[in-house]
């Protein structure tokens, strides 16, 4: 019984800290990878159009 509430309040002191270093290193890693090509891309010409009348608007 004692281990059982020992194993149970390790499994919630986990929960609380939660991701390990080694998890958070992979979703980094991962999530590099899936947005390096995106950020290669050039901007769409709709939004560089918003940008620049946005911009001509603040120096009115």
């Amino acid at each position: 019984m004692a281990q059982a509430v020992r194993e149970a309040a390790q499994a919630e002191s986990d929960e609380r800290r939660g991701l390990t270093e080694q998890t958070q290193r992979r979703i980094g890693t991962h999530l590099r990878a899936m947005y390096e090509g995106l950020v290669q891309q050039p901007v769409p010409d709709r939004f560089r159009e918003l940008i620049e009348k946005l911009d001509s608007a603040d120096r009115s």
